[in-house]
């Protein structure tokens, strides 16, 4: 299912961006985090049970309309994670 929604992660947790299995995705970690995020992607609604195979974003980046296959070529990933140490928000966005 499409959204362009703000997700706000809880600190110490790994928060599910996406609310359907997509294909691309946009999203942007807000100016304001304090603390770097790990993005991970996963095969299914699968939370990640550890914080290798991420990728590190930091405050103000993110991606545009990236495939995640492009993201993480070496699994069919279909969902995004996030998680930070600190509370922080990201805008996801995803048809």
């Amino acid at each position: 299912m499409a959204q362009s929604i703000i997700v706000n992660l809880p600190p110490g947790k790994w928060t599910l961006l996406t609310n359907s299995d997509v294909t691309k995705c946009t999203f942007q970690i807000a100016s304001t985090a304090i603390n770097p995020v790990l993005i991970a992607g996963t095969v299914g609604a699968v939370e990640p049970t550890t914080n290798a195979g991420f990728v590190e974003y930091k405050a103000g980046t993110g991606e545009y309309d990236i495939s995640l296959s492009e993201m993480f070529p070496g699994i069919a990933a279909t969902r995004l994670y996030a998680f930070s140490a600190r509370a922080t928000s990201i805008l996801v966005s995803h048809a």
